[in-house]
């Protein structure tokens, strides 16, 4: 038997290739960043290694025949169609696991050799035998998504190292209002990115220095294009050019100057990545034709948010700043940038249907009695791209506006998304939710329950009586703190949504969705709520606060299905109320196979693996 250790000296060539093209890069620009990058490298190699690990564990693979427990507890076994092993801890196995840097899993190969790899390319090529390059189409790419992952990932926890480091204070109490935007500094202190997909980082198509310059752990100011579309050109829903000139009115005077006859224009923020590397290559026949103009010497300061793509426009003071004007939109833009699973365009399906179900859910709102003040939807009134002649909407150049967090935020009050309460706070080596519980002065389970009993009535209440399914994983989940303390909950992003057109109908309510929206089957529409908010943000939450607070998560989830089982009652007399009660309270949760998904031709499309509810045993 020979044993090894396949460590980044004998990682695959896609492994090493992307490390040392980030790192010469890195060099040309700043040596000691290079130095800290290549520090960060076993860490970032352990963390996704976890998560495909983890995805290795529990998804449904062709290359897995079976999948055990080991004597003892601390490793587990995935058995090889081929009749090779792998073997790992098992506690990294399981969703959001710890990844301890020096992670490894051995390879037992059906020769008798053992491999130790320590790098996800390698364990990738361990359930993914060479040559099925043909079989699986767009998948051949994985191994350098893995590795891009990799180098993305240690860049961006230089990035977190250097701001806790040198970062101004972010109070989960009262909200500082000399700060720019204290959404953006919390969003920006996410820096691991999914916190499930093997391709966390995954960022096809940047360079190392695209993200020094536009990737929000970097805390950037971005300066944001403004593209005019010839109204010919155009399709949009409400009044995007409206919106920006009132928002930013500089924008009108330089398109006055800068047009012919502004009238016969529209105004389309563009992402300054997507400028360079897209429009200026692909649609040069439509600039030299005037269907297209870049208006000159003229950007809105942006802060890129989580997402990369989405954007809040720069204030001078905090929300809760007396007299001046509201916060500006955010601004969702179109990147050709494959992040995760997908390339991050807006679709014209999404340019139709965020205005359309914006309004559907004001409407909702109000039917409801706006939800106590306790819930809001951030919506998205206004939208717009360009019509390509041949080709029709573009989906490379096209913008949604949203309305921003802070006109949600009262004095005293600060915003941030449920996926930062478990990322190290901007300053610090806490999770943010510990530093909220600290400042709430209550411990994990009564701070938890308060956040339940905002989250889970409206949620519940939207899927069963109105047939709306909300995408609410903890990206586009935000929750309000006073003084630590949840006391309110804003939802964004409408494109993950699904609608049930028939729920809907017995309440008189007809609205044209286009897409995948529109979904009647009950099982697609409580899929995509559980999936997003069990499986996913309340999982996570479950494991941080269990991990940092010593409170069992036996005891943590007693509290999430106390607070369901009060928001079911309001709901009993609702016809579909008992189906969709069973699936969230059944033996088994939606985890998307997000491992699956990639190795697949639809590679956008949902697939998902069964796991164990902790909500169904708990009392």
């Amino acid at each position: 038997m020979t044993i090894f250790a396949a460590t980044s000296a004998h990682a695959t060539e896609a492994g090493r290739e992307a490390e040392r093209d980030a790192a010469a890069a890195l060099d040309r620009h700043d040596p000691e960043l290079a130095r800290d990058y290549l520090d960060r490298l076993p860490a970032a190699r352990a963390k996704v290694l976890g998560r495909l690990w983890g995805a290795v564990w529990r998804e449904p693979l062709e290359a897995v025949s079976g999948r055990h427990a080991n004597p003892g507890g601390r490793d587990v076994t995935v058995v090889l169609a081929d009749g090779g092993r792998l073997v790992g801890p098992g506690a990294s196995a399981e969703p959001f696991g710890p990844y301890p840097a020096g992670l490894a899993v051995r390879w037992h190969r059906p020769d008798g050799e053992v491999r130790v790899l320590d790098h996800p390319v390698d364990l990738l090529a361990a359930v993914r035998p060479p040559g099925r390059d043909g079989r699986d189409g767009q998948s051949r790419r994985l191994p350098a998504e893995l590795a891009g992952s990799v180098a993305n990932l240690a860049l961006a926890l230089v990035a977190g190292q250097r701001r806790r480091a040198g970062a101004a204070p972010f109070r989960v109490g009262p909200a500082d209002t000399g700060q720019p935007d204290p959404l953006a500094d919390a969003e920006q202190a996410v820096v691991e990115g999914h916190p499930l997909h093997p391709c966390c980082r995954t960022r096809t198509g940047m360079s190392v220095e695209d993200l020094l310059d536009c990737a929000p752990e970097w805390a950037p100011v971005v300066s944001l294009p403004v593209l005019a579309v010839r109204r010919d050109r155009y399709s949009g829903r409400g009044d995007l050019t409206g919106l920006l000139c009132a928002e930013h009115p500089g924008l009108a005077a330089v398109a006055r100057t800068a047009l012919p006859d502004p009238s016969r224009y529209a105004l389309l923020p563009v992402h300054p990545w997507q400028l360079r590397r897209v429009l200026l290559a692909r649609y040069c026949e439509a600039l030299a034709a005037g269907e297209l103009a870049v208006l000159p010497a003229v950007g809105i300061d942006t802060r890129p948010l989580m997402s990369l793509r989405t954007l809040a426009p720069v204030y001078p003071a905090g929300p809760a700043t007396a007299g001046g004007p509201p916060p500006a939109c955010h601004l969702k833009t179109a990147v050709d940038v494959q992040m995760t699973s997908a390339v991050r365009t807006v679709s014209a399906a999404a340019v139709h249907n965020g205005p359309v179900l914006s309004a559907l859910m004001a409407e909702i709102s109000r039917r409801e009695g706006g939800w106590g003040g306790r819930f809001a939807l951030l919506g998205e009134p206004a939208s717009g791209c360009y019509v390509d002649p041949a080709h029709g909407p573009s989906a490379s150049l096209a913008a949604l506006a949203r309305v921003p967090a802070a006109r949600h935020v009262r004095p005293g009050e600060v915003a941030v998304p449920a996926a930062a309460l478990p990322a190290r706070a901007p300053t610090g080596d806490v999770p943010l939710v510990a530093e909220a519980l600290r400042a709430a002065g209550t411990g994990a389970p009564a701070w938890l329950d308060a956040y339940c009993r905002l989250v889970l009535p409206p949620l519940l209440t939207l899927l069963t009586r109105w047939g709306v399914a909300l995408e609410a994983h903890g990206q586009n989940t935000l929750v309000v703190l006073r003084g630590g303390w949840p006391v309110r909950v804003l939802y964004r992003d409408l494109g993950g949504v699904r609608v049930s057109p028939r729920r809907l109908a017995r309440h008189g309510l007809t609205p044209t969705l286009r897409g995948d929206l529109p979904a009647e089957h009950p099982d697609l529409l409580r899929d995509k709520l559980t999936a997003s908010l069990v499986s996913t943000q309340l999982a996570e939450l479950v494991t941080v606060l269990a991990a940092w607070s010593g409170t069992g998560r036996t005891a943590l989830w007693d509290v999430v299905a106390t607070a369901c089982r009060d928001a079911w009652a309001d709901l009993a007399g609702e016809p579909n109320a008992a189906g969709d009660r069973r699936a969230l309270s059944g033996d088994s949760v939606p985890v998307k196979a997000m491992l699956c998904m990639r190795l697949s031709a639809e590679q956008t499309a949902d697939r998902w693996v069964r796991l164990p509810n902790p909500l169904a045993g708990a009392r």
